[in-house]
């Protein structure tokens, strides 16, 4: 948003001095040339009476709201250097100063975007950290023997605390036997479960096993 800042701030001061040289001349113009055309006093006094009317007439050229070839033609007539220095500043604008405004924008929005994704995998992070020490709590309220480690009848106990419930339905996950799931976590076929077991096997079904029913 700086950068942005400073460009348009670029632009505006781009904007108020071309402004200030075309009024000038405008106004010398008007002031010494008693013979000027009545069209062409009426679109000098239009485009170019003022500063703030130049500077309006000098925004609508860059932006589609005329066309500069018109309001070009009163500045000719005052000089040919004045219609030099109206091209170099329609030229300097459109391919320099917009195209800086355009680029801004775009990194800009690539930022905004980068950083939408990097909040994204830091709530995803924190939720996951939230997940294992939530399992880890209950393995070790289950585990009364302190052993480290579940057995089936200490499993079967498991399935019956509220908070697994309520961690397999949020899976959309329906548990038709505890045996099944127990040989699921059982990844080194001990016979028993250990906590790394049982938080990563619940992490890997929370990924991977969202609506199956497990059965024998």
């Amino acid at each position: 948003l700086r950068s942005l800042f400073w460009t348009v701030l670029l632009l505006m001061m781009i904007l108020y001095i071309f402004a200030v040289m075309f009024t000038q001349a405008a106004l010398q113009e008007l002031v010494d040339d008693s013979t000027a055309e009545e069209r062409s006093v009426e679109m000098l006094e239009k485009y170019y009476g003022s500063v703030q009317r130049s500077v309006y007439t000098l925004f609508m050229c860059i932006t589609g709201g005329v066309s500069w070839e018109d309001v070009s033609e009163p500045l000719a007539d005052t000089h040919f250097f004045w219609l030099v220095l109206f091209i170099v500043y329609i030229a300097f604008t459109h391919f320099a100063v917009l195209n800086v405004v355009t680029g801004v924008f775009c990194q800009t929005a690539i930022e905004s975007a980068v950083q939408d994704q990097d909040e994204v995998m830091a709530a995803m992070q924190s939720m996951q950290k939230t997940y294992v020490e939530q399992l880890t709590e209950l393995f070790e309220d289950v585990d009364t023997d302190k052993s480290g480690e579940l057995t089936i009848d200490e499993f079967e106990e498991l399935l019956s605390d509220e908070r697994l419930a309520k961690y397999c339905a949020s899976l959309d996950l329906t548990i038709d036997s505890a045996w099944a799931l127990f040989k699921l976590l059982d990844v080194d076929g001990s016979g028993a479960i250990n906590a790394e077991e049982f938080v990563k096997g619940c992490l890997r079904l929370k990924g991977g096993a969202r609506g199956i029913d497990l059965q024998l």
